[in-house]
């Protein structure tokens, strides 16, 4: 079963100096079970080819098509650090209006909800090294 379809997609970015082709003519199928890489160097547009299959940005030329709903995490950490460590770990449910789920997630016996209150811990004030034990890095 098709779960994601690309047609000839392609991304063009427009700047003060000119048109910058990001993507061209990409095609590709993953089918359920699949699973594929994107790789390439810096710059080469993979983040612009998640944002598109994302639904964050429109692709310039092409179709596409998604069975479901697709997400992925950023490079990088994107914490709000106004925020406490729950309610960055809550924003998806927020997000989708589901915080009726945030009681059932308290509820589980997961090890970083029961290592500390984590609902007083605001980024702001951990640092940088207190955030990567948060990721397990």
């Amino acid at each position: 079963m098709k779960k994601l379809e690309m047609k000839n997609v392609s991304k063009t970015f427009y700047t003060e100096i000119g048109a910058l082709d990001v993507l061209e003519n990409i095609t590709f199928n993953l089918n359920e079970g699949e699973i594929i890489a994107i790789v390439g160097p810096s710059g080469s547009g993979k983040s612009t080819l998640l944002n598109i299959i994302s639904k964050l940005i429109e692709p310039t030329e092409g179709e596409i098509y998604v069975d479901g709903e697709i997400g992925y995490m950023f490079q990088r950490d994107h914490l709000f650090n106004w925020r406490t460590v729950w309610k960055n770990i809550m924003l998806g449910l927020e997000i989708k209006k589901e915080k009726n789920q945030e009681k059932s997630l308290k509820n589980r016996k997961n090890p970083v909800i029961l290592s500390g209150n984590i609902e007083k811990w605001y980024i702001l004030k951990m640092e940088n090294t207190c955030k990567k034990k948060l990721f397990g890095v």
